[in-house]
C-alpha cells in the first residue's frame, strides 16, 4: 500500500524572473569572458591596431554572445523547471529536482525544524515564493540559502500555510 500524496507542487517558470534573479549576471560573465577570449586573437593583428575597431568589435561580441548565452540559460533554466515536482505527505516531503542534474531528496516532517517563506522583490513582482525547510542537519537558519527549498512556487503563501499545518499535525 502506498500512501497517499497530499500535495503535488511544480514550480512555476516565468522567464523574467529567473533572468533577473540568477540568469542575467551569468549570462553576462560568460559573455565578457568569451569576448576577450574571441578579442585577443585580434589584438595582435597588424590589420586591426585602431582601438577604436577594437573596441566596436569587442563591444558587438560581448552584446550577441550576452544574448545568445542569456537564450541559452533561459531554455536550460525552464527544461529544468518542467522536469521538478515536489511532493509532500503526511510523513515527508519529497524534492525531485533536474534536467541535466538529476536530484531527489526526502525529508522526514519530523527532521523539519522551521518553515520559512521567502520571497525577493521579483518574486513578489511575479507573484511566486520560496518555501525553505531547515533541518537539524543544516548548518544555520540564520543563511537565506540553507535547507532545502521549494523554488518559484505560485500561491506560495497559501501552500506555506498548508505544508505548516501538516508539519503541525505530525510534531
Amino acid at each position: 500500500m502506498t500512501e497517499e500524496i497530499l500535495m503535488e507542487i511544480k514550480p512555476t517558470y516565468k522567464g523574467i524572473e529567473r533572468l533577473l534573479s540568477k540568469n542575467l549576471l551569468k549570462a553576462f560573465v560568460w559573455a565578457w569572458v568569451f569576448a576577450w577570449l574571441f578579442m585577443i586573437p585580434l589584438f595582435f593583428n597588424e590589420s586591426f591596431q585602431d582601438p577604436l575597431v577594437c573596441f566596436i568589435a569587442w563591444t558587438i561580441i560581448t552584446l550577441a554572445s550576452f544574448l545568445i548565452m542569456s537564450l541559452v540559460f533561459v531554455w536550460l533554466d525552464e527544461r529544468n523547471f518542467k522536469a521538478t515536482t515536489y511532493r509532500v505527505y503526511s510523513n515527508r516531503v519529497e524534492f525531485e529536482e533536474g534536467f541535466i542534474n538529476h536530484k531527489y531528496t526526502v525529508i522526514n516532517m519530523q527532521d523539519i525544524r522551521e518553515i520559512h517563506l521567502t520571497q525577493n522583490f521579483v518574486q513578489r513582482w511575479v507573484g511566486l515564493g520560496t518555501i525553505r525547510f531547515i533541518t537539524a542537519a543544516n548548518v544555520s537558519s540564520e543563511r537565506q540559502e540553507s535547507g532545502i527549498g521549494m523554488r518559484c512556487i505560485q500561491n506560495s503563501k497559501d501552500i506555506y500555510t498548508q505544508i505548516k499545518q501538516i508539519h503541525e499535525t505530525k510534531k
